[in-house]
């Protein structure tokens, strides 16, 4: 009986210790997240923006952690631009802020880019495609690229 109990003890740390903590700190909200998860390739998320662009204020790329809630994200006054993900991320969406009379908006895309094990580092094209229907609207599609490419 005490071997067994050994056994377990010995199982029991090898599986602590094989775990690994991944920590971001996300130094624009001084806020910490804290994930406890294995890490991931970084990817580049390049976007180009057209269609009905006169009143988008920023884009923002909203990275999702394992469960896809958005934990971190990149704000950009720029209707194209590129930023790499965090070593948590498993995929991003895009929002955009707008203002609409006096009123700031956010209007989201309807779909979300998950990267898992077949898409490792890769570089993502994302068109953002803004148009009008009552109010703003946001298409989104996202393909993978070169590296040396640009969208």
């Amino acid at each position: 009986m005490f071997v067994r109990i050994l056994q377990i003890l010995a199982l029991l740390a090898l599986v602590n210790t094989s775990t690994t903590y991944v920590i971001h700190i996300n130094n624009t909200t001084n806020s910490n997240i804290t994930e406890r998860d294995h890490t991931y390739p970084i990817h580049t998320v390049h976007w180009k923006s057209r269609g009905y662009t006169d009143d988008v204020d920023n884009i923002k790329i909203h990275f999702l952690d394992y469960q896809q809630q958005s934990k971190w994200t990149y704000t950009s006054e720029h209707l194209a631009d590129q930023v790499n993900s965090a070593g948590w991320s498993v995929g991003y969406y895009v929002c955009a802020e707008y203002t609409s009379f006096i009123v700031t908006e956010t209007v989201c895309g309807d779909v979300s880019t998950l990267w898992w094990d077949g898409w490792v580092g890769q570089k993502f094209c994302t068109d953002l495609h803004f148009h009008l229907k009552k109010s703003l609207k946001l298409s989104v599609t996202s393909w993978t690229i070169n590296p040396d490419q640009y969208c």
